[in-house]
Order: structure tokens, then sequence, then C-alpha cells
């Protein structure tokens, strides 16, 4: 499709999605043909800890990135991108199917087993050559800045304040394991937002935060950021062995059942959950308060099962 060619009386309406980015579906015709997809317009911005993000989903359609995915798993088809000092724009395809809150167990175990699959095939595949990824060690060097900045309440309830302080106890040593896992392509904001379930193929979006990571580490946020935060125990079992089970099948190696994920499900979100402010820097509402809290309470429920710990 040749976007350049949309005629110029197309409509572009701004979806309710993309926190940083501008997000419209557009409208029109290409020669007399019907047309329906997705312009989204970047402005350059400082990331806190990344620079570099806010040019990233362009820099990855650029390259070979696309090579990884198969007819089960990828992203939108990208038709036209372009990028100067101040922003990125890129039309791409439009993706209609099931996401966010309309997202049932048994696709978040789908996303997982599939994206446990990616990583396997890459584990004797050359990684894509990709300068503009976010760090390796991004996740842990968010938990020990939020561990410095990020002081537990006082009114905080005591089984919620030893599930996080018994986690910081043994951060070292957890830290020392997770680094031994296999090295994989991190998206960073696999939640249930950016995923596009239809019948045959899952469609990820918002790539902007992608990097290399550490097994399993896309699972932390798949599961702690579902809406629903009364499920999370029954999306990490299912989820965590999915994961592990798809990567298993495409990797040719025994299946991996200490990837720590639990652990970093704490030392990533725990204290994250009992800031005041959300990650843009803005307060959060009433309600954001007290849905953080039950997702500590869901995480505290794990811990108490036997799918919690060195999982």
């Amino acid at each position: 499709m040749d976007i350049t060619k949309i005629s110029p009386e197309y409509t572009a309406v701004k979806t309710k999605g993309g926190s940083v980015g501008y997000v419209e579906i557009i409208e029109g015709a290409i020669e007399n043909e019907p047309i329906k997809c997705v312009r989204k317009t970047q402005k350059k911005w400082q990331r806190p800890g990344d620079p570099p993000s806010w040019r990233r989903e362009y820099d990855l359609y650029s390259s070979d990135f696309a090579k990884m995915f198969d007819d089960k798993l990828r992203w939108p088809t990208c038709f036209h991108s372009e990028i100067d000092d101040e922003k990125t724009v890129i039309w791409m395809e439009y993706v209609d199917g099931v996401n966010a809150d309309d997202m049932t167990p048994d696709m978040f175990e789908r996303v997982a087993y599939e994206w446990g699959r990616l990583h396997g095939r890459m584990q004797d595949k050359p990684t894509p050559q990709i300068e503009n990824l976010s760090g390796l060690n991004g996740m842990k060097e968010f938990y020990y800045q939020n561990r410095t900045n990020i002081k537990l309440p006082e009114s905080l309830a005591p089984h919620l304040r030893h599930l996080i302080e018994e986690i910081d106890k043994r951060s070292e040593d957890l830290w020392f394991e997770i680094e031994k896992l296999p090295i994989v392509i991190c998206h960073r904001d696999l939640f249930p937002p950016n995923i596009i379930l239809q019948d045959e193929c899952i469609v990820l979006i918002d790539w902007d935060s992608t990097g290399m990571g550490y097994y399993g580490e896309d699972i932390v946020g798949l599961v702690c950021e579902s809406a629903d935060p009364s499920l999370m125990p029954l999306l990490f079992s299912r989820t965590v062995l999915a994961y592990n089970r798809g990567f298993a099948e495409t990797s040719g190696v025994m299946e991996i059942n200490t990837s720590f994920i639990f652990e970093r499900m704490v030392m990533h979100f725990g204290r994250r959950l009992l800031h005041d402010l959300d990650w843009l820097g803005r307060p959060k509402s009433e309600k954001w308060v007290k849905h953080d809290y039950k997702v500590l309470e869901a995480l505290h429920e794990i811990s108490q099962s036997n799918g919690g710990h060195n999982n």
C-alpha cells in the first residue's frame, strides 16, 4: 500500500490509547479503493533512563526485526514511516480483535505460550542487528532506583511489608541467579492494551520500550498489569507454565522451571505500586491507589501458594 497516494479527503479520529504517542484511525481511499489504517505520531521526549525511546518504534520498523515473527505472533504491518528532529510518524495496519479488559485467562495463556516460542526460536538464530534497544539491566536498575527513592509507608500492612522486605534481603542473590537465565528480546510493555488477539494470530503494538532482557521478564508485566487483580494468582500459574512450555518446544532445551518470575514481580511492582505518582509523574487517583493495593494483596496470595517463589 502506497500511503502517500491517500486521497486528501481522508478522516482522522484520535483513539483512546497511547499515553505518550498521538494515535489516529485513518479512513480514506487510495486510487478509489477504501482503506483503514493507523497513524501514530510520536513527539520527541525524554523517557527517564531511556532517552532514545521516542524514536525506537521507527528504528525497529526500519530494521529486520520482523524476521523474528511467525504466523502466530507478529506486529502491525508498517505502510510508511518518517522521522525528523522532533517526531516520528508511522502509518500502520489497523488491526481488529480482542484486547484489554476483554482478555480471558485462556488468552493470557496463549500470549505467554507464543512469547515463549518466540524466545525459544531466538536461541539458535542471530538477534536482529538493532542499535536502539533499551538496556539489558533495565529491570534491575529500576528496582534499585525505587528501593532507594520509595520508602515503605508506616501504614503498610505487616504482611505486605514482610513480602517486600524479604525479597529485598535476597535481592543480590536473586539478581545473580536471574542473570544466568537466557537473554531474550523484551517488549517491556506487554500488557492487555498492547495485545490484540485474532482467531489465528496475536498482534502486539507499542514497541517503544523494547530491549534485551532476561528470560521471563515480560511475564512480570503481563500478570501484574492485568485489569482484574483477583485473577493474578490464576494468571501467574497459567502464564508461567505456558511460557516455559513454549520456550522448551522451540529452543530444543529442557524446560526452565526456576525463572524467578514471582520474585521479579515483587521487585518491579512492590514499591512502584506504593508511590503516590504514576509513571508519568502525575498524582494517582483514589481508584488507582485502591487498585494498586489489590495488586499487592494478589502478590501476597501468590507468595502463599506453591506457585510462588522460584517460578
